[in-house]
């Protein structure tokens, strides 16, 4: 972490002595510049400061997400490279619940369209079948919110 800080003050002295007048420069970089292209030099060094922090932002990043694990892997020019580990995301809150409604919604929608009786003599073949079929059964089965969305959305389907 001190390396990074160094890093930081040699940017701010640099980008200070950029400004500076020429008579007074800490930086060789910049009393380079300056001497060779007088005061535009400082536009020049200011855009190669941007690039090196660009690049040390990269850097930064990359070793964060190593610390996070890694897969070593031979590139095809023979050069072994190190790569984050991609880790697998959760799944958010919001999308699981618009599943389960949807579902639901399926299901009152089922209930509502085919009628309580039909729709029961479905599941009921359903859990004479087999182990999925079973499943499938009491996934779909009547439910007190399946009950109420389908005595709801009976009053659109007539």
């Amino acid at each position: 972490m001190g390396d990074a800080h160094a890093a930081q003050a040699f940017v701010i002295e640099t980008r200070q002595a950029c400004r500076a007048s020429a008579k007074f420069l800490p930086c060789f970089p910049v009393k380079y510049a300056l001497y060779l292209y007088g005061n535009e030099g400082c536009r020049g060094m200011e855009s190669a400061l941007k690039r090196f922090e660009r690049r040390q932002r990269a850097i930064r990043h990359k070793h964060r997400k190593l610390a996070h694990g890694y897969v070593t892997k031979l590139n095809r020019n023979g050069v072994i490279e190190h790569r984050p580990r991609r880790a697998l995301k959760a799944p958010r809150f919001g999308s699981v619940l618009v599943a389960l409604l949807s579902f639901l919604a399926f299901k009152g929608l089922m209930l509502a369209s085919l009628g309580a009786e039909n729709y029961g003599e479905h599941l009921a073949l359903l859990t004479n079948g087999s182990v999925w079929d079973k499943l499938g059964a009491w996934l779909l089965g009547v439910d007190p919110v399946t009950l109420w969305i389908g005595q709801h959305l009976q009053v659109f389907l007539r």
